[in-house]
């Protein structure tokens, strides 16, 4: 580190102090407190805050614990790192210290070894966070500067031609939310309108009262709603949450544009989408009436076909009687009556046979309507 890091020890035995500034003072600048209330009244008037708060647990009055929950309560000293003193080593007393914020915990009596190390760790830990902070800041403020110049084009342009090859909305979604992502935007994007329902997000899920608010931002007659750093554009069936806006004047209104042009590509796509779906709706109609009169037609001729083959066989009926009455008149032998009657009858039973054959082609074709009738179904189900 350039200059020396600043730690505060916060116990209630001086000895104990005397001890860790005799271990510490070196290498740190040490402040100490030898109670609670005064070590957190100490943070809160202090201008330069301490890097680093050795905190010790068993305290009379307001404990480690306590004050450690109220430092990470106070949003003025809650990034301030805290490492518990115990002589308790026990693995639930470790854990408590963990779940109140603290980063570490050191087991009294400790080694002075164990003790530099855990405080050197800490403190290289401190300053990671606030490299990486400082780094997300610089992307933060290059991301913007991009957008401002020239990145408000390409990425509107990239858009552009990655939703024309989206074929369905959740295609749509996801092209949106990486779009978002690129410029470095914490969103939830909501696509309602008709059949067409998505809801996605660039980071976390939504919590409910998110999705709450964007069901309500729905056909707001503005185009923006905003409160702090939460930005909500409204474009037609599209609802976006911005969670991150900056704080720039001249960077929220550029980014704004960017978003609306966006969006208004977006929700041009969205409504093609519904348009196809009603197209495909009617189409199934369409088909299931196609279906359905096929059906009816095959009944008709079914009844049809019956009726004939009814009357056909009268008509047989009646040729064979009507022969069999002219066999006197004609003299014929038994035989020869006998021959002429099987000859009949076979004709007959020909007849029959392939009346039976068209029924069997009835009932294939119905076979297929009825199969033409489920594929309908399923393709309106898919």
């Amino acid at each position: 580190m350039s200059s020396k890091a600043r730690i505060l020890i916060v116990d209630d035995s001086p000895q104990d102090i005397h001890m860790l500034i005799g271990e510490l003072n070196d290498t740190y600048i040490i402040t100490a407190s030898t109670s609670a209330d005064d070590g957190i009244a100490a943070l809160r008037v202090e201008d330069k805050k301490p890097d680093l708060i050795l905190l010790d647990v068993n305290m009379p009055g307001k404990d480690g614990y306590e004050a450690c929950r109220e430092i990470k309560n106070d949003p003025g000293l809650k990034d301030i790192d805290v490492i518990f003193l115990s002589a308790n080593d026990t693995t639930e007393e470790i854990i408590k210290g963990l779940d109140l914020g603290a980063v570490d915990y050191i087991v009294k009596p400790y080694e002075p070894a164990i003790l530099r190390s855990k405080i050197k760790n800490a403190l290289e830990s401190v300053t990671r966070k606030a490299n990486l902070q400082q780094q997300a800041e610089a992307a933060n403020q290059l991301i913007y500067t991009v957008m401002s110049e020239s990145g408000n084009l390409s990425g509107i342009i990239n858009f552009m031609r990655m939703s024309f090859e989206a074929s369905t909305s959740s295609e749509l979604m996801k092209i949106t939310l990486d779009a978002l992502r690129q410029t470095n935007l914490n969103a939830v994007v909501l696509f309602e309108q008709d059949t067409v329902s998505e809801l996605g997000s660039t980071g976390a899920d939504p919590n409910m009262l998110e999705v709450e608010l964007l069901s309500r931002m729905k056909g707001h007659d503005k185009p923006f709603f905003e409160h702090g750093a939460r930005l909500f554009v409204v474009q037609k069936s599209i609802v976006v949450l911005i969670k991150n806006m900056p704080e720039d004047n001249e960077k929220r209104g550029s980014l704004k544009d960017h978003l609306m042009i966006l969006l208004e590509g977006a929700n041009a796509k969205l409504k093609f989408f519904v348009e196809l779906s009603a197209a495909a709706g009617k189409k199934y109609s369409a088909i299931c009436q196609a279906v359905v009169n096929a059906k009816n037609a095959l009944d008709s001729i079914h009844i049809k076909q019956e009726a004939h083959k009814k009357h056909t066989v009268e008509i047989l009926d009646q040729m064979v009687e009507e022969v069999e009455a002219s066999f006197l008149p004609m003299a014929l032998t038994d035989a020869q009556e006998s021959q002429l009657l099987d000859i009949l009858s076979a004709a007959v039973d020909r007849s029959l046979a392939h009346m039976e054959s068209g029924f069997k082609i009835d009932d294939e074709v119905k076979d297929i309507v009825k199969k033409l009738s489920i594929a309908a179904r399923d393709a309106a189900i898919n």
